[in-house]
């Protein structure tokens, strides 16, 4: 990825460039800065190139211009890998490369099934508000629940009914690099409004729920890490933005919208098992913890694949 700045005046926004360096060699990367003309010129090579952009906004962040640069961004690689004749590169053969692009293409596939995914089970949540304004205490959800309904419990349910597809909708907006890079105003504001509905709304009502779990006290405590490590994550990603270090605000941000993704594997759960006929107890105890485990391992196993491969091609 070559990284094109144009910084206002005489000004540069490579004034860190010794901690973009060192933000490069934590993720495997390699990068090399250079200035003529007032034009800054970043060379980012490496899978986590499209990280970096955000270290360099943080520099542009400092002089505190919105317009204090014009930033443009040219995945050379991904050009390269489309053509047919593929040119052998100094630091790997071409069966290397073509390794290296199946590699990411397949993982840009999995992204995008796993949007899908989520935007499908917000859809279908959605659509079971039906059942819930009033409430039909017949649905699975909401059976054996009538007698303690109307209390307390009724303020938390609506809360995080509300409030858990509209967070899991804004985390896809939030993650995506392109709105980022394209619209950083819009970027700051939803992140704000995303850490206040957690914060003051889904974390909340997700303990008040989790009190209630049908199965015992192996659910309501797997429900309760949940809504604590959500609360932390954003905390921790919340805190890196402020301090501008924007590679590990993205980190939490991103193990904090795995744990909201609970919600939709919980929900893959329940279907498996109305198909396969599972109505044992510690299914659902199990899917409590099951639920936000596997979203979290998937992303610090991708993370680790991606280190792994950065590495081995330099």
């Amino acid at each position: 990825m070559i990284l094109l700045i144009r910084p206002a005046g005489n000004q540069s926004v490579f004034d860190d460039l010794a901690n973009l360096h060192a933000t490069l060699s934590s993720f495997g990367g390699e990068g090399r800065g250079e200035e003529e003309n007032g034009l800054s010129t970043l060379v980012v090579v490496g899978d986590h190139a499209s990280f970096f952009v955000s270290s360099i906004l943080a520099n542009a962040v400092r002089h505190r211009n919105p317009n204090a640069m014009r930033l443009i961004c040219e995945e050379s690689w991904r050009e390269n890998f489309g053509k047919k004749s593929v040119q052998k590169s100094p630091k790997g053969s071409t069966t290397e490369r073509m390794q290296v692009t199946l590699s990411q293409n397949s993982m840009r596939l999995v992204k995008w099934l796993s949007v899908l995914l989520v935007v499908k089970i917000v859809l279908f949540v959605l659509y079971g508000y039906r059942d819930y304004f009033p409430p039909n205490f017949e649905v699975p959800f909401l059976l054996g629940r009538q007698k303690y309904f109307f209390g307390h419990y009724s303020w938390s349910f609506y809360a995080h009914l509300a409030s858990g597809p509209t967070t899991l909708i804004l985390g896809l907006i939030l993650l995506s690099n392109r709105f980022r890079l394209r619209y950083a105003n819009w970027h700051r504001l939803l992140g704000r409004i995303q850490v206040g509905i957690i914060l003051l709304v889904l974390v909340p009502s997700g303990i008040g729920m989790s009190f209630y779990a049908l199965t015992g006290m192996v659910a309501v405590v797997g429900f309760l890490t949940t809504a604590l490590l959500t609360a932390i994550c954003v905390l921790l990603g919340w805190r890196a933005a402020v301090r501008k270090d924007f590679v590990t605000h993205q980190l939490w941000m991103l193990r904090c919208f795995g744990l909201l993704c609970s919600a939709v594997v919980i929900r893959i759960i329940g279907g498996l098992g109305t198909v396969y006929g599972w109505d044992a107890p510690w299914i659902y105890q199990a899917s409590a913890w099951i639920s936000w485990l596997l979203p979290l391992a998937a992303i610090e196993i991708h993370r680790n694949i991606q280190w792994v491969e950065s590495h081995s091609e330099s």
